[in-house]
């Protein structure tokens, strides 16, 4: 199984993410350097665009509050930054 990994910018954005993203069972930890991360198993491809419209979702209602307005991501090794 793949996992989608989200770097949130405080630890208020991860428990943010973390709500936000209930439905789709998330982990929320800290790496060595302190950074927090929100961890999501990905099941299906069904998961995966729902997963990533709650996302863009979650990104768009933050940017019009000027809150947040990029996220980076990790899957498989590799690195994306999502953007409002």
């Amino acid at each position: 199984m793949q996992t989608l990994v989200i770097e949130a910018t405080t630890h208020e954005h991860g428990q943010e993410l973390y709500s936000v993203l209930s439905k789709f069972h998330p982990e929320l930890f800290a790496d060595a350097n302190c950074d927090r991360h929100v961890s999501i198993g990905l099941v299906s491809d069904r998961q995966v665009v729902e997963l990533l419209e709650a996302i863009q979702r979650y990104l768009t209602e933050n940017a019009l509050r000027s809150l947040v307005s990029t996220l980076r991501v990790a899957v498989a090794g590799r690195s994306f930054t999502l953007y409002a």
